[in-house]
């Protein structure tokens, strides 16, 4: 502490300002002397900013502890107030960055320009972070003074230490009015009627500042909608620290013919989660907040898709040369491009994009997020004089679904639902938060569904449970409890039943909202107990009728087989196909193409030597009778990747059924999402056919050839399946003992329970585990013989 000055105030208004935000003490009074540093334009730290970030200022390196440095005042009411001068000669404003910030509980901190035209705070406690940092906006002057006011007794609580100052040279806050002043424009104000129909999406759009850099940026919904504060933009805009990240709200014209916007709306410090380059894949960076969203901005969280198809409109909305929010249109053009089909690629008719607008999201006819904006325009004015907006060029987007399928699936959809888009939503919408049931053993006739509830705005009006045992879906009111908890019973339950549900709940406001998204095309479905086994097979011991090859077949290569699977990589050491089978206790499973030859690059089995090519090859299964049987459910294992090559994730894979023999075939799933892992599938099939006694189903993967960028067209492909099951669903309860569902307990039980204790037959718990211990052993056949000698 350098100097204390004593200062009488007795204004006891400023003072509960103070402590509640308010006003800087010292803003409309003056003082003779005030300490003051000079930053050293020498110091300047070289980010390295990627030609598509647009650069508005400089950062400079700096040493500055605010409370050993600056003048402490003693106000009249036990308080200390502590000014500084920070300068920078010829700045339009400045920006600080506080590697060690930490504010009392009663302590308030505003910052000012020397000529007192506006200030920003009062920031408090309330800006602490876990991380000890916080970035400030770029507050208008190249003086700023730094004013913080503290009680006595927790002076020495307080920790400001400033490590940079970034120093802004194009008036990006346009403070002046002088930011690209004569630059033309050919974007769309969002506030101009073209962008009435995007009003949510507009919301969910943000500019942000790293350092002295800036980029564009997505609010982007999670399939939780839990409103988690995360932020998509490019991978190539990082740079530093994402604690030093600011974010800007609505930042926009308030006319269609407006040039400047409210910059008022800020948010400061990120995390990065997950991120992929620009040279290996669709160049995003997925950042969460370290700070709530006020509500007063009015955040929405855009919806996006995961679809590999192009869509047939795009919408950009982006902060172009870091100006105010535009919207851009274009409906048709875009197709996949680019190195690995990582990209869309597109010219809008209205509009182009430029640093400043990297990161940006686009949309397609849905309003959902498709694309963020990668590769952009960089040379504004060249070849001269035609600038941008008569340039004629394409902006490459990194594609939304090859982002999800490297990383950031798991935290957009962390229920692992699989779902290929959302919807977004505003903080009008109402939460839903549950632990969706898997597959559980029977235990009791009665089972109890929860869901914590709340409303964002108005009140909740009604929480119901949505079932389907068989019947279609029946709804059932779940009551209210503590802490916005619903919660609502089944009865009557028993072993060996298939369970779908949804919980939907609607506000005061008439908002609906489901649980999972998108209910009920989305539902949520598990057994009770364990269904009863018509056929299993995870592919150990034979293939039992298995065929491969089919009359449309015309793949040169990847052809399917039965093997034990070795693990195949691309050139960048992704992995392609699985190193193994998804049995527990095993090593087999049909693959497609299991061929080995090592990559010099990678040193491990190249993925391109023996993947599927130059068209589809398919795997059938045997003929199955079900013509006895109400409700037949199909679950199997499979993995299936196609998002590595010219044009990712455009190859489907396509599981097919057929309830006359072959004569026609029915699509159960057909996607070209890719996960290179193994994913547990199952369907309902009385959904798609009626059960004749000439059923067979078949797996198809293709590689289906594309004109791509770099000429192959192609994409790595590889499939497998294991654990194929089909199981009925019970109408009434089992009978103890009924081993083979016959509905009579007899010597027949026994043989077959003796089965399966060999292990001739494979053990089924709900039939044969009769002392309820939850395994298959002799006790279950003495205890099986005493129920039939008993009766």
């Amino acid at each position: 502490m350098k100097k204390i000055t004593i200062l009488a105030i007795y204004i006891n208004l400023l003072v509960a300002q103070i402590q509640y935000g308010g006003s800087p003490i010292f803003y409309n009074q003056q003082f003779e002397r005030i300490n003051s540093v000079q930053i050293n334009p020498n110091t300047i730290i070289d980010r390295n900013f990627d030609p598509m970030v647009f650069q508005f200022g400089r950062e400079y390196l700096v040493d500055i502890d605010v409370m050993s440095e600056a003048e402490v005042i003693l106000n009249q009411d036990n308080t200390y107030t502590l000014l500084l001068s920070v300068s920078s000669d010829g700045a339009y404003g400045l920006g600080f960055n506080f590697s060690d910030f930490y504010l009392s509980p009663n302590a308030s901190l505003f910052f000012y320009d020397e000529e007192r035209t506006n200030y920003l705070g009062a920031l408090t406690k309330f800006n602490n972070k876990e991380s000890n940092n916080l970035t400030t906006s770029i507050i208008k002057s190249d003086r700023i003074i730094i004013e913080l006011t503290t009680p006595i007794d927790e002076f020495d609580q307080n920790r400001l230490y400033l490590n940079s100052v970034i120093h802004d040279y194009t008036d990006i806050m346009n403070y002046y009015g002088t930011l690209d002043e004569n630059r033309e424009d050919c974007n769309t104000n969002v506030i101009c009627s073209e962008g009435d129909d995007w009003r949510d999406q507009i919301n969910g759009v943000v500019r942000v500042s790293m350092g002295g850099g800036l980029c564009s940026a997505s609010l982007i919904n999670n399939t939780q909608n839990d409103r988690t504060p995360y932020i998509l933009f490019a991978d190539h805009c990082v740079s530093g620290a994402a604690s030093g990240y600011v974010f800007y709200f609505n930042y926009q014209s308030s006319s269609c013919t407006g040039t400047s916007g409210s910059l008022n709306q800020s948010v400061s410090g990120s995390n990065l989660l997950v991120s992929e380059d620009i040279n290996s894949g669709p160049d995003f960076a997925l950042l969460e907040l370290t700070s709530s969203i006020p509500d007063s901005y009015n955040p929405y969280y855009v919806g996006w898709s995961r679809s590999s198809l192009p869509p047939q409109e795009a919408v950009g909305i982006h902060h172009p040369g870091g100006d105010i929010k535009k919207i851009s249109f274009t409906n048709d053009n875009v197709a996949a491009g680019g190195s690995g089909g990582y990209y869309w690629e597109f010219q809008y008719d209205n509009g182009r994009v430029i640093p400043g607008s990297s990161g940006s999201p686009f949309f397609d006819q849905n309003k959902r997020q498709v694309g963020i904006a990668s590769y952009i325009y960089t040379n504004y004015c060249d070849p001269s004089p035609d600038c941008y907006c008569s340039q004629q060029y394409n902006h490459g987007y990194g594609r939304f679904d090859q982002a999800m399928n490297l990383g950031m699936a798991s935290f957009l959809d962390p229920t692992n639902s699989g779902v290929t888009f959302i919807d977004g939503i505003s903080i009008s919408g109402i939460n839903i938060i549950h632990d969706a049931y898997e597959d559980i053993p029977f235990l009791d006739d009665n089972l109890t569904f929860t869901a914590d509830v709340s409303a964002y705005t108005g009140v909740i009006d009604a929480v119901e449970l949505y079932y389907n045992i068989g019947e279609g879906f029946v709804s059932q009111e779940m009551s209210p409890g503590i802490n916005n908890f619903y919660s609502t019973s089944l009865d009557g339950l028993y072993e060996g039943m298939l369970i779908e549900y949804y919980i939907m709940a609607v506000n005061s406001e008439g908002i609906v909202q489901t649980f999972p998204a998108s209910a009920p095309d989305n539902s949520i479905l598990f057994i009770l107990g364990d269904l009863p086994d018509i056929y299993f097979n995870d592919f150990e011991n034979n293939t039992d009728n298995w065929q491969i090859g089919d009359i449309n077949d015309s793949a040169t290569a990847g052809i399917w087989e039965l093997a034990e699977p070795l693990a195949s990589y691309n050139d960048q050491g992704f992995l392609v196909q699985s190193g193994q089978d998804d049995s527990q206790d095993g090593t087999f499973c049909f693959v497609t193409g299991n061929g080995f030859q090592i990559d010099e690059t990678t040193g491990e089995n190249s993925a391109s030597f023996d993947d599927v090519d130059g068209g589809q090859t398919t795997l059938l299964s045997p003929n199955f009778n079900l013509s006895n049987y109400d409700e037949v459910v199909l679950t199997f294992s499979r993995w299936y990747t196609n998002d590595i090559g010219d044009n990712g994730n455009t190859d489907s894979w396509k599981v097919q059924v057929s309830n006359d023999d072959g004569q026609s075939w029915i699509d159960i799933e057909n996607t070209s999402v890719s996960n290179a892992s193994w994913i547990k599938s199952r369907f309902i099939l009385s959904n798609f056919i009626d059960f004749t006694e000439n059923i067979q189903f078949k797996f198809i993967a293709e590689d289906i050839f594309n004109n791509g960028d770099a000429g192959s067209g192609g994409s790595l492909v590889e499939a497998a399946i294991d654990n194929f099951l089909l199981e009925y669903a019970l109408t009434d309860p089992l009978i103890l003992g009924d081993v083979n569902l016959d509905f009579i307990v007899n010597i027949l039980d026994v043989i077959i329970l003796v089965n399966m204790v060999l292990g001739f037959e494979q053990p089924n718990l709900s039939q044969g585990d009769i002392n309820s211990d939850f395994q298959i052993n002799i006790l279950d056949v003495v205890g099986l013989v005493s129920l039939i000698l008993d009766n």
